[in-house]
């Protein structure tokens, strides 16, 4: 009775051990979009379904693609991030848990299954063996974790895709090591993957930190445009108000011969100039920079564009200046380009920027920043969670909508996405 209760321990312990170490691994990398509960839930059934299976070198494979599958599909199901994202992290859990349990298979079971015992001296010791290994894969996650990993930080889309490939390579040479025979040669074999392991992991960090340090360089280039546009502008502004006085005395002349057409067409010059030379939206620099080059090219497109700002502090924002450099500037993107893809009547260009609008709304309280964007737009399904399919193109997969989910969950933020009839409205708040 002593020995079949150690042995369920065991089995319980075997079970458990994936479905803990998968919840320390993939709360620090992704945040969870539905109940965390039902996520433990279904690996937990994942690791029945594998324990049910014998033990054989034969089902090997198999308890693999199992292993794989149920955290993939987890992932999917339960978690936020793109496909290739949970791709590459399932897969980079994979590779380190069985490069553990490939460990433990040799060092311990290698004189003896786990599992074949008949005493319950033995069954306690092994019991002991794998509450030890437990504690060891743990500490082996946390390490990996600690240093190489980072919720906040990303790598681009392109990055995963070229990761993935050498995760699956060494796999597939885990696996081909389970059929030799050598102990020598899958020791060193053994010892061979935690290196390529971290070192995997370490390239990751360093691509983590090249995007980051790629965006904080791309943010200064936006910023030095913008100071040589402020630049030109004020060069404008002067020629500006050196002509307007023979500008307005033209306009007076076209009144008094009642040619009010053209007074009118040449007042829409006048404002159009002023307009274009006027790069101080919101009169905060922070977010002026990232707004700048959109309204120019809603200027040359013809797109109505509305704003309305209420902050109170810019210091707060200048120190989520890269977040919202990606958040609002993916935000004014999708805006533009679903407000140039509606199809419009062949009418006036006046009908054209009425049809064609953006209106933007920003408002900052005492510890949130709440940013309200809404555009003309044809009707447009939106994913619930995951890959948000592209209207540019049949069968493509967006990116906008996605990594604006990421980085404001990554911020503990809040974002809502809705479609009415011919209007698509963005809400997003982040704390400062």
């Amino acid at each position: 009775m002593t020995l079949s209760i150690l042995l369920l321990i065991l089995h319980l312990l075997d079970i458990g051990l994936p479905v803990l170490i998968s919840g320390v691994y993939f709360r620090k990398t992704f945040d969870f979009k539905h109940s965390e509960t039902f996520f433990y839930l279904f690996n937990v059934l994942g690791m029945l379904l594998i324990a049910v299976l014998p033990r054989f070198s034969g089902f090997i494979l198999l308890r693999l693609c199992i292993f794989f599958g149920v955290f993939f599909i987890a992932n999917q199901i339960f978690l936020e991030g793109s496909i290739w994202k949970k791709l590459y992290h399932v897969m980079q859990f994979t590779f380190s848990y069985i490069i553990c349990e490939f460990g433990y298979a040799l060092t311990v079971e290698n004189f003896q299954s786990r599992y074949n015992v008949t005493s319950v001296h033995a069954a306690i010791h092994e019991t002991l063996l794998y509450l030890v290994f437990s504690l060891a894969v743990l500490l082996y996650f946390e390490i990996q974790l600690h240093f190489f990993l980072k919720k906040s930080l990303e790598i681009t889309t392109a990055l995963y895709q070229s990761m993935t490939p050498m995760l699956l390579i060494f796999l597939a040479l885990l696996m081909v090591s389970y059929k030799m025979s050598s102990y020598e040669f899958n020791m060193i074999l053994l010892f061979c993957l935690i290196l390529m392991n971290l070192a995997i992991l370490y390239l990751y960090r360093v691509l983590m930190n090249a995007s980051q340090k790629l965006a904080e360089e791309k943010l200064k280039f936006q910023e030095h445009d913008y100071f040589q546009q402020k630049l030109k502008d004020e060069k404008t502004l002067s020629t500006l108000r050196h002509d307007m006085k023979n500008m307005l005395l033209s306009v007076q002349a076209d009144i008094m011969l009642e040619d009010y057409k053209c007074a009118s067409q040449k007042i829409d010059k006048i404002t159009r100039k002023i307009s274009s030379a006027n790069h101080s939206i919101s009169g905060v620099q922070t977010i002026d920079v990232i707004l700048s080059p959109k309204i120019d090219y809603m200027y040359q497109e013809q797109i109505s564009f509305s704003t309305e700002f209420s902050i109170k502090d810019e210091k707060p924002l200048k120190n989520h200046s890269l977040d919202l450099a990606i958040i609002l500037g993916n935000l004014m993107d999708n805006a533009i380009e679903g407000t140039m893809r509606l199809d419009l009547p062949d009418e006036s260009m006046s009908r054209l920027v009425e049809t064609r609008y953006i209106d933007l709304k920003i408002k900052q309280d005492a510890n949130m920043l709440t940013i309200l964007i809404a555009n003309s737009s044809h009707p447009v399904h939106i994913a619930s969670g995951g890959p948000q399919l592209s209207e540019k193109s049949t069968g493509r997969i967006g990116i906008g909508i996605e990594t604006i989910r990421e980085r404001v969950s990554a911020l503990n933020g809040y974002c809502s996405f809705k479609s009415l009839d011919n209007r698509f409205q963005v809400i997003v708040q982040l704390p400062l």
